[in-house]
């Protein structure tokens, strides 16, 4: 099994598809776009990150008493961190780098964002 995962990423050829394609070239790092395989091989190391992220003892958030605490969410390659705290934050963040760096996955901080959710009046109380 692990000889045919690798014969369908041994070569990978892409092409950018705007007016005109591009030419086809060579792209030996990565997932396939588009392929159902690149989903599923995705899920089997990420879900090792929700692991290290929930035992690295920053909180998520809990929005009632009788939800489970959301410290991280996943959607196919796309990965949001949740703390309470920017301590909290720092760990998560000092975890999913240690992870990426193990697993030699690159973090596009082009696409990276940080959202602070403040209530209003902690708001008033920030601003000159």
């Amino acid at each position: 099994m692990l000889e045919s995962i690798k014969a369908i990423y041994n070569s990978v050829k892409m092409s950018v598809k705007c007016r005109n394609d591009t030419d086809v070239f060579d792209c030996p790092l990565g997932l396939r776009q588009w392929c159902n395989l690149s989903l599923i091989l995705f899920s089997l190391f990420i879900n090792e990150l929700a692991t290290d992220i929930s035992s690295c003892g920053g909180h998520g958030v809990q929005l009632t008493p009788s939800l489970v605490e959301i410290f991280i969410s996943m959607f196919a390659d796309d990965v949001a961190l949740v703390a309470d705290t920017v301590v909290g934050l720092q760990r998560q963040l000092n975890t999913l780098n240690t992870f990426c760096k193990k697993i030699k996955l690159k973090v596009n901080t082009s696409k990276t964002k940080v959202l602070v959710f403040v209530s209003p009046e902690k708001c008033s109380a920030l601003e000159p």
